[in-house]
């Protein structure tokens, strides 16, 4: 498995999986499906970020923007 956070670019076209759902306010689901992924042939797309900073006005229009291009590149997408 080859593992890709927000904001790093996957530039690839293997196989991939972009981990839609829930980033704030709920349980890290995203660090259990990784592990579950960790011997498949697989790209993960996360979205959720281990520090996102809270603090900087840009942050979250930066975060939507690799959300969105990164939905695009994705092989499926996880609901």
């Amino acid at each position: 498995m080859k593992y890709i956070e927000a904001l790093n670019i996957y530039e690839g076209n293997d196989k991939s999986l972009f981990l839609a759902g829930g980033i704030t306010g709920c349980p890290n689901w995203q660090a259990d499906l990784t592990d579950l992924f960790k011997d498949e042939n697989i790209v993960l797309l996360n979205p959720r970020r281990r520090n996102f900073p809270i603090n900087d006005p840009s942050a979250s229009e930066q975060q939507i923007k690799w959300a969105y291009e990164h939905l695009r590149k994705a092989t499926a997408v996880s609901f």
